[in-house]
């Protein structure tokens, strides 16, 4: 007989420690299913196809939103006009005051038909200091604007001098731009078309000329 009551206390013991443990697991489940619910909050994606994480805005697939700049764009520009450009970076002034076309300068020659010369001012207008090569690495001479352009070969040069280091908020430099380019009736210095398109420059700035002013 009492071989029974032990047996019927160990069974009854065992079942309330069995339901203790299943309601310290329910007490528990809330709280995860909180921290998975949260999670999934913040990598949701809301109507315009951003991601919120820790209230800074970015696209989908990563990349910032860079947004849209101050500067206006300047389409127009003429030899002796001054343009604004504003990068991601920087924001400074660029005045080209000539432009020449040139077979060869000096002994050297160009890979392509002809060379242009550009004689170029860099002003910087932010407020801390910016690299020069960098600045004037943003621009590319053309003969389409529907088409493709190149870039300045002065460092490349060994008869120009390269415009480089660094200016502080209100220095002007002046020096030399190389491009190479085939025959064309007009040009266009831009701002490269794919820094643009990628939202790198805020604005685009283009100076247009044509052959004969330039001889």
């Amino acid at each position: 007989m009492n071989l029974k009551i032990i047996s019927i206390a160990i069974v009854t013991s065992a079942m309330l420690v069995a339901c203790s443990n299943d309601e310290e697991a329910n007490s528990e489940s809330p709280d995860k299913l909180s921290a998975t619910d949260k999670s999934e909050q913040d990598d949701h994606p809301n109507s315009s196809g951003l991601v919120e994480r820790n209230d800074d805005m970015t696209e989908a697939n990563g990349s910032p939103n860079l947004g849209n700049g101050e500067t206006e764009d300047q389409l127009d520009l003429k030899i002796g006009d001054t343009g604004i450009i504003e990068t991601t970076i920087a924001t400074f002034a660029v005045t080209i005051y000539e432009a020449r076309i040139e077979k060869s300068i000096e002994d050297e020659e160009p890979d392509r038909e002809n060379f242009v010369l550009v004689d170029v001012s860099l002003e910087n207008l932010s407020d801390s200091e910016i690299d020069i090569r960098d600045s004037l690495d943003v621009l590319e001479l053309t003969g389409d604007l529907e088409g493709s352009g190149g870039p300045d070969f002065s460092h490349l040069s060994d008869v120009i001098e390269t415009m480089e280091g660094t200016l502080d908020p209100g220095e002007t430099v002046k020096g030399n731009l190389l491009f190479e380019a085939d025959e064309f009736e007009t040009y266009y210095i831009r701002v490269r078309e794919g820094l643009v398109a990628a939202s790198a420059s805020k604005n685009q700035t283009i100076w247009t000329f044509i052959e004969k002013k330039m001889e």
